[in-house]
C-alpha cells in the first residue's frame, strides 16, 4: 500500500507499508481479545413472547443511542427444545413468525447480537461488541432431568438460575449500561410469588423428620411418665403398661416417620414455576406442573395432619389404658 504525504513544502514524501503490515493491523483488529462481563438472575421470571420482544427493542435502543451502524448488526436466536430439537433464526422478523402450535416445550431461548459501535476519543477501530442473552426454562428443564438424574438432586433446579446475560465488549460503561438495562427488563417481567417463610420452609425441609420425629418421641414419652405418676398406675398390669408403651414408640417410628418423610418430600416436590411460554408445548407443561404442585400440597397437607392425628392417637391410648 502507498500513502502520499505532503510534507507542507510542496514536496510529495512516499511512506510504504507492506501487505503484511496490513494485513497483521486487520487481524488484530478482527482477533483482538475483549473483556468480558456477565450476571446470573435466579429470580422466577413468566416470560412469554411479548417480553422478548422487549428485551430485543430494548437493545436495540439502546445501540441507536451508542450510534451502532445497523448494518454492522448481526443476529442470532436459537430456540431448544425438550426433544433435543433445535431451531435457529438470524433475523427477529424471522423469530417473530415461529410456529406456536409446537408440542415441544421450550427449554432454552439464546438471543445473541454482535455489531460494532463507532471507535471511542484516541482511538483508530471500531469497538466490538457481542451480547448473548440465555433464558431458560425451569419447568421444561425439570421435566427433561426428572428421568435423567437423581431425585434428591432435582429439588436443586428449584434455586437455578433462569436468566443470564453475557457481553464481550470494547468499552466498560457501554457494557454496564447494557446490564442495566437486561436488569431493568428482569424487573419488568411477570413472576411467580412466593412467600419468604415458603422459601425458608423449603430450604429448611430436611428438618421435617430429623426434628419431628424426637419430638413425637418426646410426646409419647412424657405421657408415659405422667401415667407412671399417675396413682392409677397402681391398678394397671405392668404388661400392659410396657406394651403400651413399646408398641407407641415402634408405632411412631413407622408410621410417623413415613408421614414426616412425605411432607419433606412434597415440599421437595414442589416446583417455584418460572419459565418460556412460547407454543402449545409450553402450555400444556405449565398446567401439568400446576397441577403436579396442586398435588404436592395435598399431599404434604394430608400428611401433617396425618401425623397430627397420630400424635393425638398415642395420648388416647395412655388414656384408655387408665380406665
Amino acid at each position: 500500500m502507498n500513502e502520499i504525504i505532503n510534507n507542507g513544502t510542496g514536496k510529495s514524501v512516499g511512506r510504504h507499508e507492506t501487505i503484511d503490515e496490513s494485513f497483521y493491523k486487520l487481524y488484530r483488529a478482527v482477533n483482538e481479545k475483549s473483556e468480558e462481563l456477565s450476571k446470573e438472575y435466579d429470580e422466577d421470571i413468566l416470560i412469554e413472547f411479548k417480553d422478548i420482544k422487549n428485551i430485543h427493542q430494548k437493545i436495540i435502543q439502546s445501540l441507536n443511542s451508542f450510534r451502532c451502524a445497523l448494518n454492522s448488526l448481526q443476529t442470532e436466536f436459537v430456540l431448544l427444545h425438550n426433544n433435543k430439537e433445535r431451531e435457529r433464526f438470524t433475523e427477529f422478523e424471522q423469530f417473530e413468525q415461529y410456529n406456536s402450535s409446537s408440542p415441544y416445550a421450550t427449554t432454552e431461548l439464546l438471543m445473541t447480537y454482535y455489531f460494532l459501535l463507532p471507535p471511542s476519543q484516541n482511538a483508530s477501530n471500531p469497538e466490538k461488541y457481542k451480547i448473548q442473552i440465555n433464558l431458560r426454562s425451569r419447568v421444561a428443564k425439570y421435566d427433561e432431568l426428572l428421568e435423567e438424574m437423581p431425585s434428591f438432586l432435582v429439588p436443586m433446579l428449584n434455586t437455578s438460575s433462569v436468566a443470564r446475560i453475557e457481553i464481550e465488549y470494547s468499552d466498560y460503561i457501554k457494557a454496564k449500561a447494557f446490564i442495566s438495562t437486561f436488569d431493568e427488563w428482569v424487573l419488568a417481567c411477570d413472576k411467580t410469588e412466593n412467600s419468604k417463610l415458603f422459601k425458608k420452609i423449603r430450604s429448611n425441609s430436611h428438618w421435617v423428620p430429623r426434628a419431628g420425629l424426637p419430638l413425637l418421641y418426646l410426646s409419647s414419652i412424657m405421657a408415659a411418665f405422667s401415667l407412671a405418676k399417675n396413682s392409677v398406675v397402681n391398678n394397671i398390669s405392668i404388661h400392659v403398661f410396657i406394651v403400651a408403651f413399646v408398641g407407641s414408640l415402634v408405632l411412631l417410628s413407622s408410621v410417623g416417620g413415613l408421614l414426616l418423610k412425605k411432607i419433606e418430600s412434597s415440599v421437595d416436590c414442589f416446583l417455584v414455576m418460572s419459565y418460556i411460554k412460547l407454543n402449545s408445548g409450553d402450555n400444556n407443561l405449565i398446567r401439568k406442573y400446576h397441577s403436579r404442585n396442586k398435588k404436592s400440597w395435598l399431599s404434604g397437607g394430608i400428611s401433617l395432619i396425618g401425623t397430627t392425628l397420630l400424635g393425638i392417637f398415642i395420648n388416647y391410648i395412655y388414656d384408655y389404658i387408665k380406665v
